[in-house]
């Protein structure tokens, strides 16, 4: 995309290009929980909050498989290994407020 609009002579703002040029060259700072669904955020909140995983798979109507599925998603989105730093990350960003 980048390489198409340089071919129309786009011209981009810096407060855009910037921000463009670091993601392109791999040096942008990634928050990885920015990737995280709404569902996914409910999903990590609710266990920290002390909510039964069985509770959380009658709320939102799926099996308990189904939201193990959802964990380990959320981990890969993170970029984490192990539901052990997942609430504490988490909490580090206030993302459990």
């Amino acid at each position: 995309m980048v390489k198409h609009l340089l071919a129309q002579g786009v011209n981009l703002s810096p407060k855009v290009s910037q921000p463009l040029a670091l993601e392109v060259s791999g040096q942008a700072k990634i928050e990885p929980h920015k990737s995280l669904s709404k569902r996914d955020r409910e999903i990590l909140r609710l266990p920290s909050a002390g909510v039964r995983v069985t509770d959380i798979a009658v709320m939102f109507r799926t099996s308990v498989k189904t939201l193990s599925t959802y964990g380990k998603r959320i981990l890969v989105k993170m970029g984490l290994n192990t539901n052990a730093v997942l609430t504490p990350y988490a909490v580090s960003i206030g993302l459990l407020d």
